[in-house]
């Protein structure tokens, strides 16, 4: 990764409260002015199945689809645990655009089955337009119902760069679990064509990071 495309952000308040949002060129990694203050979530009637929301680290990495240029197309894939069955019908994901700041056209959101630590069989995938706060989205989906185990979530925003700009999906240093992943098949952000660790996919090989979500029932 080139380490010129981490640049320095500014603060933005927003309707959800006061956030950190990088101001950022095109890269792979954005650089926040600093933590998100605490972030109203949606929560959802059937409960918390999981959620790692707090101490942001600063830095945040693409996932996104463009049409006007795919070299940028990458996803985010955070790990998740669930100690018993639990029914998600709502995901709340906090990130960050960079100028013109969006906003998306919609989001999806895929759940994967864990194969060998990374992303394996997709499990559900569902495209829906959530709530925007300026780049926090809280999104409805069709309940998807897990046993106990260990799985992957990703959220893509569909966006055009050209009108919208870049979504960055913020990273915590509250790791959990095993290690979230990312990748740019395009190779247009980074040399992880396939998943691959998200330190190591934004040229912060020595970082333990997490992807900023929620799940709710």
């Amino acid at each position: 990764m080139n380490s010129a495309m981490v640049l320095a952000g500014r603060w933005l308040s927003t309707r959800r409260g006061l956030a950190a949002v990088g101001i950022c060129a095109l890269g792979v990694l954005c650089a926040s002015a600093g933590a998100w203050a605490t972030a109203p979530l949606g929560g959802g009637a059937g409960g918390t199945c999981y959620a790692n929301v707090h101490d942001d680290s600063g830095a945040s990495a693409v996932s996104q689809s463009s049409r006007d240029d795919q070299s940028i197309n990458s996803r985010g894939a955070a790990d998740f645990t669930l100690r018993r069955s639990c029914t998600v019908a709502l995901v709340d994901v906090i990130g960050a655009y960079s100028e013109p700041f969006g906003p998306a056209k919609a989001e999806t959101v895929t759940f994967y089955a864990s194969q060998q630590s990374a992303p394996g069989a997709v499990i559900s995938r569902q495209t829906v337009q959530g709530a925007d706060f300026e780049g926090h989205f809280t999104i409805p989906i069709g309940p998807v119902t897990f046993a106990p185990g260990t799985y992957f979530v990703s959220v893509v925003v569909h966006m055009q760069k050209a009108s919208g700009g870049v979504w960055y999906w913020e990273l915590t240093n509250n790791v959990k679990g095993g290690i979230d992943q990312w990748e740019n098949p395009g190779g247009g952000l980074s040399t992880c064509t396939t998943w691959g660790d998200v330190g190591t996919c934004t040229g912060r090989p020595q970082a333990r990071l997490d992807f900023m979500v929620a799940l709710y029932g």
